[in-house]
């Protein structure tokens, strides 16, 4: 019974997580049931804690959305960076490594969220200065990277800023022909 109450509660975790970072639910998928059943075996007790971190993580993730339809740009961007401080206590959980990179992927859309909102309340220049601090912070994988030039390239396109554009699509080739070489 007691195995049973871990599942669910990282059942309901589980979806909070891809409900937060994804948007999207995932039903199923035999491969990830068998990674959320190790997750409850390695977390063990602190499945419970997991799972109201996630919850919170997901409050402050829905509030600024919440905040975005309602023009609180200002609202929204704390709310998101809310989401990216407990970002450290997530990891610090023993979760499996390759949990800790898709999270990790998933966490990247807040960044583009919080330049999101920077943007529509008319401040382009902080938009765009809190993607390049997040690309010089060092610590991003290359997948992320990817992702955000991505992002930046897309900006830049919508506003006007073509040779910014096409700087940042390119550094996305160049990004992903890295990746590429370590698979091939």
């Amino acid at each position: 019974m007691k195995q049973v109450k871990r599942y669910s509660a990282l059942l309901l975790t589980a979806a909070l997580l891809v409900g937060l970072l994804a948007g999207a639910a995932v039903a199923g998928d035999k491969d990830e049931a068998e990674q959320w059943k190790t997750l409850v075996k390695v977390l063990g007790d602190e499945v419970h804690e997991f799972g109201a971190l996630a919850q919170t993580m997901k409050a402050y993730f829905e509030l600024g959305e919440l905040s975005m339809k309602q023009g609180k740009f200002d609202r929204a961007i704390e709310c998101y960076h809310e989401v990216l401080a407990r970002r450290e206590k997530l990891f610090s959980y023993k979760v499996p490594e390759q949990m800790k990179k898709d999270l990790t992927m998933l966490l990247t859309e807040i960044y583009t969220r919080i330049a999101g909102a920077y943007a529509k309340s008319g401040r382009i220049e902080e938009a765009e200065k809190f993607l390049l601090n997040v690309l010089e912070q060092g610590n991003l994988a290359p997948s992320q990277k990817s992702k955000i030039y991505m992002d930046m390239g897309v900006f830049y396109k919508e506003t006007g800023q073509f040779e910014k554009a096409e700087e940042a699509l390119l550094k996305v080739i160049e990004v992903n022909k890295d990746i590429l070489g370590k698979t091939d």
